[in-house]
């Protein structure tokens, strides 16, 4: 199967959700009774992703508690989440990415459809597109000729918006060491920086990303009490409907990422 491989950054603090988390890392949060970070395992463990790369932050403790009975996932924690953005944490697995990888965001819930679909592309690199939600704090992804160029917050500073950013992309071992040459002029600096916004937006200039798109994708990440209520209440229905619809043997493992 080879030496495949994810990685889920889970090192934020979750400040704007402190209704919901009560003091605990997004990515633990449970959704429908199971939590996102646990709900993305497992469909990576569908999808023969023999290693998960796992780094962690804030409440680190409670990662560990959860990992411990899983051999294939690997804890690294960034020890300076609170003065650092995800693209440090990222940042930090450069030493033991093996290949081309999925990066994935621990804070979303998604269907099965999602993974498949990155898992499944004929790009090199890529990132996952959805159509658009109306959830609020959308980020937007422009491209031109089938290559991305440019993710933002903002509508107007980007090109030609082609959808939103889901937090699911496929990073191929030279897409990785451009990001990470990018960040290692950054951080002389400040270890600041989204890897999406900051860095991705960047390093499309000179670099080709493409993008896969499901208009009528299930999903949602979780940045404050709304997103939560409508995670809970749209969009886990939905995604529990199209994985028993899309992947009705729940058990099958159905592909893995080539390398």
């Amino acid at each position: 199967m080879g030496n495949c491989q994810a990685v889920i950054l889970a090192a934020g603090m979750g400040v704007r959700l402190n209704s919901v988390v009560q003091d605990m890392p997004k990515g633990l949060v449970e959704v429908g009774g199971q939590a996102l970070v646990a709900r993305s395992v497992e469909n990576l463990r569908f999808f023969g992703i023999d290693e998960i790369v796992l780094v962690t932050g804030y409440k680190s403790e409670l990662y560990e508690a959860f990992a411990k009975d899983k051999e294939y996932v690997i804890l690294i924690h960034n020890d300076q989440y609170l003065s650092s953005g995800n693209m440090y944490s990222f940042y930090l697995t450069r030493n033991i990415l093996k290949g081309d990888i999925l990066l994935l965001e621990s804070d979303v819930i998604y269907e099965k459809r999602a993974l498949g679909e990155m898992i499944n592309s004929q790009y090199e690199s890529g990132v996952l597109l959805s159509g658009f939600t109306g959830a609020g704090d959308e980020v937007y992804v422009s491209a031109t000729a089938g290559h991305v160029d440019g993710i933002s917050k903002h509508k107007d500073v980007v090109n030609c918006v082609v959808g939103e950013w889901v937090g699911i992309s496929k990073v191929s071992r030279s897409l990785q060491q451009a990001m990470f040459d990018w960040a290692d002029e950054q951080f002389e600096g400040s270890l600041l920086g989204d890897y999406e916004s900051d860095c991705l937006a960047q390093v499309a200039q000179h670099h080709a990303i493409a993008f896969e798109k499901v208009n009528d994708l299930a999903w949602s990440e979780m940045d404050d009490a709304q997103h939560y209520q409508r995670m809970t209440q749209e969009v886990l229905p939905r995604v529990l409907h199209n994985d028993a619809t899309y992947f009705p043997d729940k058990e099958k493992e159905v592909g893995a990422l080539k390398l």
